[in-house]
C-alpha cells in the first residue's frame, strides 16, 4: 500500500514522517504497511532484512508503542543482536542462537517504544556482531547499496544498508569497536557513538561490558540529534554510573553555530604497521579544509600526542582473543555445540585461541583502562575535537576473500591471528573510541569513484552537543554529501 510516492518516501526522515502523522496526513499503519512493501522491493538485492513483523504492521500499537511520543508511528528496524524485544526472534547472526527468543523488552527498546517508534523488523548482522562485513552461515551475505559488490561494513551492515537504500530512514546499531560508524562511513550515513553509559544496555551495565553501546544509524543529522534525546533516559538502576543530561535538547544543537573550534586532525598509523589507504586519508584532510572554510583551527597532530599505542593495543589484542570465550555459554545455553559447522572459520579458530586466556587477562586489560581514557583526557585538554579517516582501508568487497568477512577461508589459529590483526587495522580509528569510552559522530566525506567515503568526529566525554553542532554546520555546508540516494534505492523502483 503506497500512500507516499516512492520519490517523496526515499527523501522523509523520521522527523518529516512523525509530522505527517501529527498533522493526520498519514496513520502508524499505513507507513508500516509502506515500509514493508519498501522491503519486498528493495531487500532481495541487498539482504539487509531478515524478518518483518507483520503483526505490527497490522497493528502498530500491539507492542506498546506511545502516541504521545515525537516520533510517533515512524517504523524502524532493530539489529538481530544486543537489545532485546520480548517474545521476537534474537539470534545474533549464529547458528548457535538459532530460533531464539527473548524472555523481555530491554530499556533500550522500551525507549524506542517511548519515543513513539513502530518496531517492524530485524536486520542482518555478523555472527556475535564480530566482523567488519554483514556475512554469515545464518543470514548469508548483506551488500551495500551503492555497489553491490560491495559490503556495508559490520557489525550494523544490515541496518546501515536498510537506511542507505531508502528502506526507512533510522534503524538501531550497536558499536563495541566501531560497529555503528564503520556501516555508516561506507554507506553515505549518519553514525553516532554516545558516550560510555549515555544509552542503558541490556542485561548489563558498565562495568560488565564496558566497550559496547547501543544508538541508530540514521540519513540526516536532525535524526540522530532527536533519536538521542529519546534513547539517552534511564531509569533507576539502568547504568553504573550516572550520566548527566545536556543543558539543552539534542535537537536544538543541530541548528546552533558551534563557534570557532579547535580541532586535531590525525590520518597517522596510529600505532599500527599497515599503512593507511590513500582515498580515506584524503578525503579526511578535504574535510578539513572544508572545516577551516567555516572558521575552525584546524592542526594536525602527531600519534604520540594521542596516545601510547603500545599500551592500548596491547589491551586491545588481550580482549579481542578473550572475548571469543564468551560463546560457549551461548552453546551450552542453547545446547548447540561449537564446531566447525555451527561457527564460521576465522571465529572457530578464535574461539579455540581463546582458550589460552582466562578471566584474570581480561580483568588485568580492563585495569588499564583508566590510563587509556587520561590519554585522551589531556588531548582533549588542548582541543575540542578530534577528526580523523572513518576507516583506514576502502571500497572493501562482500562476501569471502577480503580478509574481513566471516566467510573467509581460515584454517588454523596463526591464520585467525592474522585474520583479525587485520581487521583491527581496518577499524584502528574506530576501536580506540570504544575504549576511552568518547563519543565519536561518522559522516559523510565525500563521494570517490561514486561511492562514499566517510570522516569521523570524537569529542571529549558528554560532549554529543559539540558534535551534532558541527555535524550540522557540515550538512549544512555540504549538503551533496548527505542523504543521497544511492544506485539500489525505493525511489529508483
Amino acid at each position: 500500500m503506497v500512500v507516499i510516492s516512492w520519490e517523496k518516501w526515499g527523501k522523509l526522515d523520521a522527523v518529516a514522517l512523525a509530522k505527517l502523522v501529527t498533522e493526520g496526513r498519514v496513520t502508524p499503519r499505513e507507513l508500516a504497511q509502506q515500509a514493508a512493501e519498501a522491503i519486498q522491493i528493495v531487500n532481495p538485492k541487498i539482504n539487509a532484512v531478515l524478518e518483518v513483523f507483520y503483526d505490527v504492521i497490522e497493528d502498530p500499537y500491539k507492542d506498546g508503542m506511545k502516541k504521545e511520543g515525537c516520533l510517533h508511528g515512524v517504523p524502524m528496524l532493530t539489529k538481530d543482536i544486543g537489545s532485546s524485544m520480548k517474545g521476537r526472534l534474537h539470534e545474533e547472526g549464529t547458528l548457535l542462537s538459532k530460533g531464539v527468543r527473548a524472555s523481555e523488552d530491554s530499556p533500550y527498546i522500551e525507549n524506542l517504544r517511548t519515543a513513539g517508534f513502530n518496531l517492524i523488523g530485524r536486520t542482518a548482522t555478523p555472527p556475535f556482531a564480530w566482523t567488519s562485513t554483514t556475512d554469515s552461515f545464518i543470514n548469508g551475505i548483506t551488500r551495500n547499496p551503492w555497489n553491490l559488490d560491495y559490503t556495508p561494513n559490520g557489525s550494523s551492515g544490515g541496518s546501515a544498508a536498510a537506511v542507505a537504500a531508502g528502506i526507512v530512514p533510522i534503524a538501531m546499531a550497536t558499536d563495541a569497536g566501531g560497529s555503528i560508524r564503520g556501516p555508516a562511513g561506507v554507506c553515505g550515513l549518519v553514525g553516532l557513538k554516545p558516550t560510555r553509559g549515555r544509552v542503558p544496555l541490556p542485561r548489563f551495565n558498565e562495568l560488565a561490558s564496558y566497550l559496547v553501546c547501543e544508538f541508530v544509524i540514521t540519513r540526516t543529522v536532525r535524526d540522530t540529534a532527536l533519536a538521542l534525546d529519546c534513547l539517552s533516559h534511564h531509569k533507576l538502576g539502568d547504568t553504573l554510573m550516572p550520566i548527566s543530561r545536556s543543558e539543552r535538547p539534542y535537537i536544538q544543537e543541530v541548528s546552533r553555530e558551534p563557534g570557532r573550534l579547535h580541532i586535531a586532525l590525525s590520518t597517522g598509523k596510529w600505532g599500527r604497521e599497515k599503512d593507511v589507504h590513500a582515498i580515506p586519508m584524503s578525503r579526511t584532510l578535504y574535510v578539513a579544509e572544508v572545516l577551516r572554510s567555516l572558521g575552525h583551527i584546524v592542526e594536525e597532530v602527531q600519534d604520540a600526542d594521542i596516545c601510547d599505542w603500545e599500551n592500548l593495543w596491547r589491551v586491545i589484542s588481550t580482549d579481542t582473543f578473550t572475548l571469543p570465550k564468551k560463546w560457549k555459554e551461548t552453546s551450552d545455553t542453547h545446547s548447540v555445540p561449537i564446531n566447525q559447522e555451527t561457527l564460521e572459520p576465522p571465529l572457530y579458530w578464535l574461539y579455540r585461541r581463546s582458550q589460552k586466556y582466562n578471566e584474570f587477562d581480561i580483568w588485568r586489560a580492563q585495569e588499564e583502562n583508566g590510563r587509556i581514557t587520561r590519554h585522551f583526557g589531556r588531548l582533549f585538554e588542548r582541543y575540542d575535537l578530534l577528526l580523523t579517516p572513518a576507516s583506514a582501508d576502502a571500497f572493501v568487497k562482500a562476501g569471502p576473500g577480503t580478509g574481513y568477512s566471516a566467510l573467509d577461508k581460515v584454517e588454523n589459529e596463526e591464520q585467525a591471528d592474522m585474520w583479525m590483526k587485520h581487521a583491527i587495522d581496518e577499524a584502528r580509528y574506530l576501536m580506540p573510541g570504544n575504549y576511552a569510552g568518547i563519543p565519536g559522530v561518522a559522516l559523510p566525506g565525500g563521494f570517490v569513484n561514486g561511492l562514499p567515503i566517510g570522516v569521523q568526529l570524537y569529542a571529549p566525554w558528554l560532549r554529543e552537543d559539540r558534535l551534532l553542532q558541527v555535524a550540522g554546520q557540515l550538512e549544512r555546508a555540504k549538503p551533496e554529501w548527505f542523504d543521497q540516494a544511492p544506485p539500489v534505492h525505493i525511489s529508483r523502483f
